[in-house]
């Protein structure tokens, strides 16, 4: 049995092979085959389409802490909900933990802030970003989907 007739046997619906034919009891019939397979594809795209969202999202989360890590922004936030602490040991260098930023600030206001572009209770970011844009944004969609719910 192949992995698509084991979706459908899970699905509860009945794995007809093209071509064959049901035994309803009376007289056999032929399958209208589209409305068998119809569900069936429905089935196997939705299982499809959780199964990329799911790794995009993972992907995502790995590129967004990669890029946090390689731009140093290890060295002076902490993430305490992924266990991740600042390298730096000096309260007068270190940042906020950001564990739950996305609480407060969506991922273009972190961006802004990250860039000296706008400023948090009067003050601007301490250290100046030099990554690239690219990276910013991967770090600030990741940082913004950090909140106290999840």
């Amino acid at each position: 049995m192949g992995w698509a007739a084991g979706v459908l046997k899970s699905a509860r619906m009945p794995y007809v092979p093209r071509g064959r034919t049901i035994d309803t009891g009376a007289k056999e019939k032929n399958v209208n085959k589209k409305a068998l397979h119809m569900p069936a594809a429905g089935v196997v795209l939705g299982v499809l389409a959780y199964l990329v969202l799911a790794s995009s999202a993972q992907a995502s989360h790995d590129a967004g802490q990669k890029a946090f890590e390689a731009n140093k922004c290890i060295n002076c936030h902490s993430i305490e909900k992924l266990a991740m602490e600042r390298k730096v040991k000096s309260e007068k260098m270190a940042g906020p933990d950001l564990s739950k930023v996305g609480d407060d600030h969506d991922a273009a206001w972190i961006v802004k802030f990250a860039l000296r572009e706008t400023e948090k209770d009067g003050k601007q970011h301490k250290s100046e970003y030099k990554g690239t844009k690219k990276d910013i944004e991967v770090i600030a969609d990741w940082l913004a989907a950090m909140k106290s719910d999840s």
